[in-house]
């Protein structure tokens, strides 16, 4: 099975609960991007899944605007 690939919208409990099961299953999942307003749950999303900084925004918006490469 192809891994999916994962975009973060909200890193609140919810969020974090989502991705931390996700990262048990690194064959099956890979969080790519994360859009959170609060600096430091954006952070902790980004350095749990080793994500570039350039792949972070603060709005839901941001990540639309992007070309993102998830195939």
């Amino acid at each position: 099975m192809k891994k999916l690939k994962v975009i973060l919208i909200g890193a609140g409990s919810r969020g974090v609960g989502y991705t931390s099961n996700m990262a048990e299953k690194p064959d099956k999942f890979e969080v790519v991007a994360v859009a959170e307003p609060v600096e430091e749950r954006r952070l902790n999303i980004k350095n749990k899944h080793n994500i570039p900084d350039e792949m972070c925004f603060e709005s839901w918006e941001a990540i639309f605007e992007k070309d993102l490469p998830l195939h």
